[in-house]
C-alpha cells in the first residue's frame, strides 16, 4: 500500500480556508434567520451604499472643488440576486439603476473589507441587536481630507438606517496597519487604553462575520502559533497563489492575553455599570471567563478557531465583550 503523501503548507491553508468560509456563510445565515425579516434587507443594502456612491442614494458624498473625492468600493464584493431584491424593496423607486448597475459601479477599490462584529449571528443577537462594522482600510493611501469625507459618508449611511429601520449602526473607520498594532482609534469607542485592546482584538476575532471584502489572515493559522510562526505562513502566500495573498488582510497576531490587564478592563466595566448595569455584568462574567482559561495560554478566540479548523460547522462565538 502506498503511503499517504503529507498535506503542503499551501494545501493545509486552503482546506483551513474552505472551512472558514462555510463556518462565515453559516454565521451570515444564522444572522438572518434570527433577524426580523424587516429588518433582513438592511443587512444586503448597508454593504451596496458604502460600495458605490450615486446622488439618489443614502451614503452620497459630492466631490470637493479642490478635486479630492471621498473613497468607496469594497474589495471583492459583487453583486448578487439577493442584494438587488434588497434594494428594490427600500428604494422602489430607483429600479433603473439596479436593473444596469454597471452604470453605478465603481471602478475603484478604496476599502479592504466590511466585517460585522458583536452579538450579530450570536446567540446573544435580538431584535434590537445594533450593527457594529470595521471598515478596514489601508490608511496610508488616503489624505485626511479623503478620510473625512469617507466617515461624513458612513455617518449618512448611519442616519438613515435609524431613521428608516430605528436601528443603530455604527462604522468604525479602521485602519490595518493600526489595528495590526492594537491601535483601534474610534473602533475602541470610550477607550480603557491596553487593558481594553487585547480584548478588544480577542472580541473581534470571537465574533467576527466577513460581509464583503478581504478576511483576517488569522483565521488561516493554528490555534497555537507564535508570532514568528505567524508571519512566517503569512510570507509564504503569494498574490495569485492558493490561497491568494489578496484574499487576505492582516489584522495581527493574538498568541495570549495578559492576566495583568485584566483589573484594569474590570474596574473600566465598573464606572460603565453606571450606565448600563446589565451589559456590565455580561461583560464582567466574560471576564471571569478569560481569567479561568488564562492559564492555558490560549485566548477564546483561538480555542474557537481550533474548532472551525477541525470542520465545526458552526461553533457558537463567545458572546460580546
Amino acid at each position: 500500500m502506498a503511503t499517504q503523501q503529507p498535506l503542503s503548507v499551501q494545501q493545509n491553508l486552503t482546506i483551513r480556508l474552505l472551512r472558514v468560509l462555510r463556518y462565515n456563510k453559516t454565521r451570515i445565515e444564522r444572522a438572518l434567520t434570527l433577524m426580523p425579516a424587516r429588518q433582513q434587507p438592511l443587512f444586503h443594502v448597508l454593504p451596496f451604499l458604502v460600495h458605490i456612491n450615486h446622488e439618489a442614494l443614502p451614503g452620497y458624498i459630492a466631490s470637493l472643488s479642490s478635486g479630492e473625492a471621498v473613497p468607496f468600493g469594497i474589495n471583492n464584493y459583487s453583486f448578487r440576486s439577493d442584494i438587488e431584491k434588497a434594494l428594490l424593496r427600500c428604494f422602489p423607486t430607483e429600479n433603473h439603476l439596479f436593473s444596469d448597475i454597471k452604470q453605478i459601479w465603481p471602478r475603484q477599490r478604496a476599502i479592504e473589507s466590511l466585517v460585522l462584529m458583536g452579538s450579530v449571528g450570536t446567540i446573544a443577537q435580538t431584535d434590537d441587536s445594533d450593527f457594529d462594522f470595521w471598515v478596514c482600510i489601508e490608511g496610508n493611501r488616503f489624505s485626511a481630507t479623503e478620510l473625512s469625507l469617507l466617515q461624513q459618508k458612513l455617518t449618512a449611511i448611519e442616519k438613515w438606517a435609524e431613521n428608516t429601520f430605528g436601528i443603530e449602526v455604527h462604522f468604525f473607520l479602521s485602519e490595518i496597519d493600526k489595528v495590526k498594532k492594537n491601535d483601534f482609534g474610534v473602533a475602541e469607542g470610550e477607550s480603557a487604553g491596553s487593558a481594553q485592546a487585547l480584548f478588544l482584538k480577542a472580541e473581534f476575532y470571537s465574533t467576527n462575520i466577513v460581509v464583503a471584502g478581504k478576511a483576517p489572515f488569522w483565521w488561516l493559522t493554528p490555534e497555537k502559533t507564535s508570532e514568528k510562526q505567524y508571519q512566517a505562513i503569512y510570507d509564504s502566500l503569494e498574490k495569485g497563489g492558493s490561497p491568494d495573498l489578496d484574499w487576505f488582510m492582516d489584522l495581527g497576531h493574538l498568541e495570549k492575553l495578559d492576566a495583568s490587564e485584566l483589573f484594569g478592563a474590570a474596574i473600566w466595566q465598573l464606572g460603565k455599570a453606571m450606565d448600563s448595569p446589565f451589559k456590565s455584568v455580561l461583560k464582567m462574567a466574560k471576564l471571569e471567563v478569560y481569567l479561568a482559561n488564562i492559564s492555558h495560554g490560549q485566548p477564546l478566540c483561538n480555542l474557537l478557531k481550533k474548532h472551525v479548523h477541525r470542520g465545526a460547522e458552526a461553533p457558537g462565538p463567545c458572546c460580546r465583550y
